[in-house]
């Protein structure tokens, strides 16, 4: 799993996404994502720096099957708060 922490106007984003999907573009209807290397980065990270990162920061945008179950079994979010990009599950967390 990969993951990129961003410091933008004094808010931390965090990005991860499953290896696999690293630099590939996910296309469903007329909605394209690239999952590219400047926002998601090219770092390894573990469950547990995964968990920590979401718990720290104030926005998080996540794509694929093992990073967004990491989520779930951590009570992060729950399985009703994905969405799907053709086959490919996604979600955004906003901490208010």
């Amino acid at each position: 799993m990969i993951g990129k922490k961003h410091n933008i106007g004094g808010k931390s984003i965090f990005a991860a996404c499953d290896r696999e999907l690293l630099n590939k573009k996910i296309e469903y209807e007329d909605v394209i994502i690239d999952i590219n290397e400047s926002f998601f980065g090219n770092t390894e990270v573990t469950k547990e720096e995964i968990v920590k990162a979401i718990r720290d920061c104030d926005s998080a945008n996540v794509f694929g099957t093992k990073v967004c179950n990491i989520l779930i079994t951590n009570k992060l979010i729950l399985k009703e708060n994905l969405i799907y990009i053709g086959d490919v599950p996604h979600t955004q967390i906003y901490k208010l």
